[in-house]
């Protein structure tokens, strides 16, 4: 069995755990970067999920994780209006992945924790 470091606060604080994914969007002709949602932000989206309007899920979603190349959220809530008016495939194509790095499924989750124990520290 191999020995797995034991995390310090400074160890936990000081990560770099947002690491963007870049998405190429051929329907807009560039890339927009997605990373996963911080806990903070995870807390805001599960609290503004409304079952009579369904799609501002995946649009709050889309607001905490849609950034720049640093990082930076592009877009905020005022934008979710015009969001909804934009090319479907695209706009999905944002949430798929966005959806898929911040593990939003128990799936995900599970998969995450099994993977883990696996790997070695680095």
């Amino acid at each position: 069995m191999v020995e797995k470091a034991v995390l310090s606060k400074g160890d936990v604080l000081e990560a770099k755990d947002l690491p963007l994914e870049e998405v190429y969007l051929k329907e807009w002709n560039g890339v927009i970067y997605i990373k996963p949602i911080t806990l903070e932000d995870r807390i805001k989206w599960e609290g503004s999920v409304k079952p009579e309007d369904p799609s501002l899920s995946g649009l709050t979603l889309l607001i905490y994780s849609a950034c720049d190349v640093n990082g930076n959220l592009i877009f905020t809530e005022e934008d979710i209006p015009k969001l909804k008016k934009k090319n479907a495939t695209a706009v999905v194509k944002l949430l798929k992945v966005a959806r898929r790095v911040s593990k939003l499924r128990e799936k995900d989750i599970e998969d995450e924790i099994k993977n883990s124990e696996s790997i070695p520290p680095g």
